[in-house]
């Protein structure tokens, strides 16, 4: 009997544990409590964050722009401050319809709040690049846990292209950043909701990273693989049926009609 009862208590120990409910993304072990140590060890992160801060303003202010495409931007945007004229950029008396004009209506603004065309045509990638690595780390800091977000923002700053753009005046960086924005918006909804109004901030980025430059819409593709899995797991937490899905067309048209 005791050897039976022993075996049966064995038998139980080595059953296959209960299968977790579904969840997306799939979680990671919590960090554990924060103790000294853990606070030392912090030191490092914060002194390369710093220097990542510190390399993207490195030059600020310190270079004129430089051909093909900066040059045409700066004087896009200088005649809309002098004439007033912001509506449709122009260089001269031509009327410059190459690019949308959201760029250049950022370049002008930042002149008009600073009076420096030297640090204010470079300003809008700087912001947006940064916006970009924050957006990152706190996203993937939601999803997971500080120590993924940390390496997550270090892996984007190391991707050369990244770098380089946003020490730029180009259209490219200023649309990463509203890009990012709509998917940091948009996936804290479908993963960590419902929060609505994040739905329809993700959809206003996204009509505003199309007038930035024609691909700004992309991120809202992303709502049909979620669509798709959302199908398959009809019991999964999230957002469901509602009719507030139906904010993201309005939301996209205001993003659009900036």
């Amino acid at each position: 009997m005791v050897g039976a009862a022993s075996k049966q208590r064995q038998c139980g120990s080595d059953a296959l544990p209960t299968p977790a409910a579904r969840s997306f993304p799939p979680t990671l072990p919590s960090e554990p409590r924060v103790r000294p140590s853990s606070l030392r060890s912090t030191g490092p992160w914060l002194l390369l964050l710093a220097l990542v801060v510190a390399s993207l303003l490195a030059g600020l202010g310190m270079r004129e722009p430089s051909p093909p495409d900066e040059p045409r931007f700066v004087l896009a945007a200088r005649q809309m401050v002098e004439t007033g004229q912001w509506l449709l950029p122009h260089r001269g008396s031509e009327l410059y319809a190459e690019k949308p004009p959201t760029f250049m209506w950022i370049q002008a603004a930042t002149y008009s709040v600073l009076g420096n065309w030297a640090v204010a045509f470079l300003l809008p990638s700087l912001l947006s690049a940064l916006l970009t690595l924050w957006l990152t780390w706190d996203l993937a800091r939601r999803l997971w846990n500080r120590r993924v977000a940390r390496y997550a923002l270090l892996g984007l700053f190391v991707v050369i292209q990244f770098g380089l753009m946003a020490k730029r005046a180009q259209i490219d960086m200023v649309l990463v950043g509203m890009t990012t924005l709509s998917l940091w918006a948009l996936l804290r909804h479908l993963l960590l909701g419902p929060d609505w109004k994040l739905l329809a901030l993700g959809a206003f980025a996204a009509g505003v990273g199309t007038v930035t430059k024609g691909v700004g819409f992309l991120p809202l593709l992303a709502l049909l693989p979620w669509a798709a899995w959302r199908w398959r797991h009809a019991d999964a937490a999230g957002p469901g049926r509602s009719w507030k899905w139906w904010l993201i067309l309005p939301a996209f048209l205001a993003g659009t009609a900036v």
